[in-house]
């Protein structure tokens, strides 16, 4: 093999490693940017019926009332510890994958908070991909 014909071949291994270098560089970002979008859009749609519903709650409402705005019983009831002797437990339901939690203190509702779901496997799985260099190193 001729100097100039391994020359060639040198320089065009290294066009095509600066080509895919380049793809990846571009792709990359981009494709971050797309997964964070489309996570953040998807939560947003999926929790207006939740933002709705406690648009509606008031301080004070008993936990019938609360029943009656989301028009069915609640799901499962978390008991809190009582101090001072205020009684502390919720009320939960699931909302479009979403927990929407009612605190009650005393019978009457004192604050409530939505909760997005977990991710799923493929969100896992692309998170990963995509913010691998972000993981804690142990």
């Amino acid at each position: 093999m001729t100097s100039s014909a391994a020359w060639f071949l040198m320089v065009q291994m290294l066009t095509t490693t600066l080509k895919w270098g380049f793809l990846f560089a571009l792709c990359y970002p981009l494709g971050c940017v797309a997964f964070v979008t489309s996570n953040v859009v998807n939560n947003h749609m999926t929790a207006r019926e939740a933002e709705a519903l406690m648009g509606k709650l008031n301080r004070g409402m008993t936990p019938a009332q609360v029943e009656a705005i989301m028009e069915r019983p609640f799901e499962f009831r978390v008991q809190y510890a009582s101090n001072y002797g205020v009684e502390h437990f919720s009320h939960n339901w699931n909302v479009n994958e979403h927990r929407v939690e009612v605190i009650f203190a005393n019978g009457q509702a004192s604050e409530w908070h939505r909760f997005s779901p977990d991710a799923s496997p493929t969100q896992r799985f692309f998170g990963w991909v995509f913010f691998w260099w972000l993981m804690a190193i142990d």
